[in-house]
């Protein structure tokens, strides 16, 4: 009998995009009957060594370990990868390398990947890994909008969603506004995420903002929300900023364009296939541009509100569902399983997965 196993990093239920993302997934596939396990790394090595038989689906923050599971899985153990980022997209001056060359090394030995977006699915196929099957499943919202009807929020009052580690690039937008900002202006600013991840990191951002009148005054490092928090924050804003260098998703901008939030961000990743320009926000091809708008619009806070008008005209109201996703993803497993050969050593062939 085949099983079906989710092996996850520990704290799985801690707020970053790919948890949230794995517990709602995972939350639905239960309520859809489907019968799988969770299980810790140190788990699925036993699972895998007891020889059970089925398909194990590893988050890619456990890239370092991977190559442990591949060793240890025989035949009818079929190793998938979640791939929530990708190292060997991040920019040089952020990419750690080791983590880059394992990724081309171990992706090549694995069953297939479970992806976010058609972005991903395409490097990887750029990587020549056509022959391995790749679930695309996207993200339903975590956090839902309430309102159906165009609330203007007076001056600027941005946020951000980003956990505080340098690919995400907080601290560079908070250096760039300091750099430009006099200690008089005003504004509104929270940043929203995880404080703990890098902690030299959080205490540069922290020196900044305590070290600038202006930035001191005006920006609130929130820590993590809850999805209540979180609704509360995007209703309460007019503009959403990314500084993020790459996104495989874009799961927050996500919910921006849901709350009909306009969205500046740098143009990287999947965001090409979430923000409009000119409709839902504007993406921008480095940094010191991003810097230069938002200094813009916190001296000219009056603009925001035809932005945000426009980008709530042209808000996200797609109906895909969690419950969508789930579907989608036995879907494709169920199309997988129909068509793949009948030993593992041969299981990287072509598939028609829709």
């Amino acid at each position: 009998m085949e099983h079906l196993f989710f092996i996850l990093p520990p704290e799985p239920y801690h707020p970053t995009g790919g948890n949230w993302y794995n517990q709602f997934l995972l939350k639905h596939l239960r309520e859809r009957g489907v019968l799988f396990q969770t299980l810790t790394l140190g788990g699925g090595l036993e699972s895998l060594a007891r020889g059970r038989r089925g398909q194990y689906f590893v988050d890619s923050l456990l890239l370092d370990h991977l190559a442990e599971l591949l060793d240890r899985a025989g035949a009818g153990q079929d190793i998938f990868v979640i791939v929530h980022h990708m190292h060997s997209l991040y920019p040089s001056q952020y990419q750690d390398i080791r983590m880059a060359l394992l990724e081309q090394e171990l992706y090549g030995r694995v069953t297939g990947f479970l992806v976010t977006s058609s972005f991903t699915g395409s490097v990887l196929q750029e990587w020549r890994h056509r022959q391995q099957p790749v679930f695309e499943v996207r993200p339903a919202l975590c956090c839902l909008p309430t309102e159906s009807e165009f609330q203007p929020v007076t001056g600027f009052r941005g946020l951000m969603v980003a956990n505080l580690t340098p690919v995400k690039g907080v601290l560079e937008l908070l250096q760039g506004l300091a750099l430009r900002l006099s200690d008089r202006e005003r504004f509104d600013l929270r940043i929203v995420g995880r404080p703990d991840l890098d902690p030299h990191y959080t205490r540069r951002c922290l020196q900044v903002v305590e070290g600038h009148a202006a930035l001191k005054a005006s920006v609130r490092l929130l820590g993590s929300l809850s999805l209540a928090q979180l609704q509360e924050a995007y209703t309460g804003s007019n503009l959403f900023l990314s500084a993020s260098q790459i996104e495989t998703y874009g799961m927050a901008v996500h919910e921006a364009r849901a709350f009909g939030l306009p969205v500046l961000a740098l143009n990287t990743g999947n965001l090409r296939n979430l923000v409009q320009p000119g409709r839902t926000g504007q993406l921008f091809g480095a940094l010191p541009d991003l810097v230069e708008d938002v200094i813009q619009l916190i001296r000219k806070p009056q603009a925001i509100q035809a932005l945000h008008r426009r980008a709530f005209e042209h808000r996200l109201k797609d109906d895909y569902s969690w419950e969508d996703a789930a579907d989608l993803f036995l879907a494709q497993l169920r199309v997988w399983r129909s068509h793949r050969p009948a030993h593992r050593e041969d299981s990287r062939t072509v598939l028609a997965v829709e």
